[in-house]
């Protein structure tokens, strides 16, 4: 019988229970065997109801299980959440380690100038006093190659120690002080000694641009200004255009 079927019949039996009653306790006493078929039809509504009940507690019982299911799912959701969040903060904590002073200036330094300029000297480079040129200024081409090895002090400033190839310097070294600013300006001054004749103090300044996370490459005007560079002691300058490249 439909489960509709039953809830009808259940109905049916609780509204008229009292009177179903009353009457089959008045019929019993008559007929007998209407008796019997009316105990028979209840018997088939109770047969009913309890195969319903059986199925209500089916249905609760999967309802059951389906909602351990969910449990254990949200839980497996709630695990795998937690793991992509621990995942997704290693690669991040990887990312960092990897552009940690990236286009900052910290660390070593290391750079490299090159160039090309004129220099004013009083007296002839290899005049030996005997010419009387000492009271002549000269003007001819120089440049050259300048080497810086150092490190950072702070984001901001640096120290290094210099070697230049130039002429008409020939050979030289130096200790050097300097600084970045915004957009990458920078100015270094350096005081050094050039061998077997001087020493020296220079000036430098320029502006780079980063080609990748540590190379910065741009252009400097840097001046020298020599103690004795002629054979006579005699002062001079060197002034230079040039090109660096600098790793920090």
């Amino acid at each position: 019988m439909p489960a509709v079927q039953a809830m009808r019949c259940l109905a049916l039996i609780v509204a008229t229970w009292p009177a179903t009653v009353s009457a089959q306790d008045a019929a019993s006493a008559q007929n007998p065997v209407a008796t019997t078929e009316t105990t028979a039809a209840d018997c088939s509504c109770a047969d009913d109801l309890l195969r319903l009940d059986g199925r209500l507690t089916a249905i609760e019982e999967q309802l059951r299980a389906l909602g351990i299911r969910l449990g254990a799912a949200e839980a497996v959701q709630g695990t795998a959440s937690a793991r992509l969040d621990a995942v997704e903060g290693q690669v991040a904590g990887l990312s960092e380690v990897l552009t940690a002073g990236s286009k900052t200036h910290d660390g070593v330094l290391l750079r490299f100038a090159l160039g090309v300029g004129y220099l004013a000297s009083k007296g002839s480079l290899w005049d030996d006093g005997e010419n009387d040129s000492g009271s002549r200024w000269n003007h001819i081409a120089g440049g050259g190659l300048n080497i810086a090895v150092g490190g950072s002090l702070s984001e901001h400033f640096h120290m290094y120690g210099e070697v230049n190839g130039n002429f008409p310097q020939l050979f030289a070294f130096g200790l050097g002080l300097g600084g970045y600013f915004a957009d990458n300006w920078f100015l270094d001054v350096v005081g050094g000694y050039q061998l077997l004749i001087a020493g020296y103090g220079a000036i430098m300044a320029g502006k780079e641009w980063w080609i990748g996370p540590q190379w910065a490459m741009g252009i400097a005007l840097r001046g020298v200004v020599y103690g004795g560079l002629t054979a006579m002691g005699s002062p001079g300058t060197l002034w230079t255009l040039n090109w660096t490249s600098t790793y920090n």
